[in-house]
């Protein structure tokens, strides 16, 4: 395809996924599939479509923050509402979190559109298993973000019946899709995920790529909310034994406002979430998550810094307020921590939660965590999850799957503003936002009740 030709390419695909709701938009009759390879790595490594904008809404749900009276007025409706959790969230506006997940979606079924029409030969295998996996990564990632804010909570028990998303597996906007299972939409995407684990390198080229390692963290974290713990941990361990150490925090200057590099060592895939202005500007870290880092924990001075008589989140993995969507090695080790322990072998979990947290305290003054009761290590596993991946848009993921484990004291979660006390109780529907409302009348699909 000829440069000019990928740049209208490219531009229909924006315009259209701007301008109405994804599955709205009206069809694209002169959409060319790219007809090289090169077109189609082309169009995974367009990081302002790929690597950018995972969805926030989990986070603004979410207690790791707080919005001042004087500020909410300040931040957009959907902001707004989803902070308070209202049930009416979006009010007939438009619906970021979904659109542009199914935009990367789209550009994912493009690309293999376009790879699907080309010979596999000697001379271009390990590029064409690069363009097929990776374009498969890109569309089990953003399907599973989709999962975690538009459908429940997995569970085996009623995962055949609790509906799921639309799954689109081809470029044709015609096509309409109904939801399907949870059940099938997790089976779709651990499909793509393992299909592409064989087609991709160990370690990425470039970080804003998959590879084999993304992939084995990526099935970690989905396993685990699907509490499927020998998997999860099976893929943990995985990716662990290929991607290499973790950061010492004792090494970093802590001067820098954003002391963590784009793209450093624990980095394994590098997306962002959406840079909404409640999460990014004007948000003020929750105090009593603050004072539950000790003063020596290295954490406590990377992650937080008192900027305009404000608590800021400083320690993000994009060296901005901007919160970090992608993965990194300090998650899979929480994850085979978490497994270890649930399955029975402490010892080992708890190993795992002191290697992490060895890089994190001041030298020479950690003290080894020492635990034999299970339930005693799964509470404090739990417990540094949520202190060292805040404002990654896992906790809402976790809070949904830990409402869910009856060995979990449940989370009520809790927010006062301008008089009102508000809660999000545990389990409760509005764990699960809404579709918008052009696709259910688009689609014809059941809606998500939220009361």
């Amino acid at each position: 395809m000829k440069a000019n030709g990928m740049l209208l390419f490219l531009l229909s695909i924006v315009i259209s996924a701007c301008q109405k709701d994804w599955l709205d938009a009206k069809p694209i009759s002169n959409i060319v599939v790219p007809t090289t390879l090169s077109d189609c790595q082309g169009l995974l490594d367009n990081l302002l479509v790929n690597n950018l904008d995972d969805p926030s809404l989990g986070e603004m749900g979410s207690d790791n923050y707080i919005l001042k009276d004087k500020v909410i007025p300040t931040v957009g409706l959907v902001e707004k509402n989803a902070y308070l959790w209202k049930v009416d969230v979006f009010e007939n506006q438009p619906v970021d979190d979904w659109n542009i997940q199914y935009t990367k979606i789209l550009y994912a079924n493009t690309a293999l559109d376009g790879v699907g029409k080309i010979d596999r030969i000697p001379s271009n295998i390990v590029e064409w298993d690069n363009v097929k996996g990776s374009a498969l990564f890109n569309r089990a990632y953003a399907n599973f973000n989709l999962s975690q804010i538009f459908a429940k909570v997995y569970d085996h028990t009623s995962s055949n019946e609790d509906l799921g998303i639309p799954i689109r597996t081809t470029v044709n906007l015609n096509d309409r899709v109904g939801r399907g299972t949870l059940e099938k939409t997790y089976q779709y995407i651990i499909d793509d995920l393992k299909t592409a684990t064989a087609m991709l390198p160990l370690l990425p080229v470039r970080k804003i790529r998959p590879s084999k390692s993304a992939c084995y963290g990526m099935l970690s974290r989905v396993y685990l909310a699907m509490q499927q713990f020998d998997k999860s941990l099976l893929y943990a361990d995985s990716c662990i034994h290929i991607f290499g150490e973790l950061l010492d925090y004792n090494k970093l200057d802590t001067t820098p406002i954003f002391p963590f590099n784009v793209y450093n060592d624990e980095v394994i895939y590098h997306r962002t979430l959406m840079s909404m202005l409640g999460l990014t500007h004007l948000s003020d870290i929750d105090t009593t998550l603050y004072k539950s880092y000790q003063q020596n924990d290295l954490r406590r001075n990377f992650f937080f810094k008192i900027r305009n008589g404000r608590l800021r989140f400083t320690g993000s993995y994009t060296q901005s307020y901007v919160g970090f969507g992608g993965l990194a090695l300090d998650e899979v080790y929480l994850n085979k921590s978490e497994c270890e322990i649930r399955l029975g072998d402490v010892k080992k979990g708890v190993e795992s939660l002191n290697t992490l947290l060895r890089k994190r305290w001041k030298e020479g003054t950690y003290k080894e965590i020492k635990v034999n009761d299970a339930s005693e290590a799964l509470s404090i596993v739990l417990r540094e999850r949520r202190k060292e991946l805040l404002m990654r848009g896992i906790r809402w993921s976790d809070l949904r799957r830990l409402n869910k484990d009856p060995r979990i004291e449940k989370i009520v979660l809790s927010r006062f503003s301008n008089g009102v006390m508000y809660h999000l109780l545990p389990n409760d529907k509005k764990y699960v936002y809404p579709i918008p409302t052009n696709e259910i009348l688009l689609n014809n699909m059941p809606q998500n009740s939220r009361e």
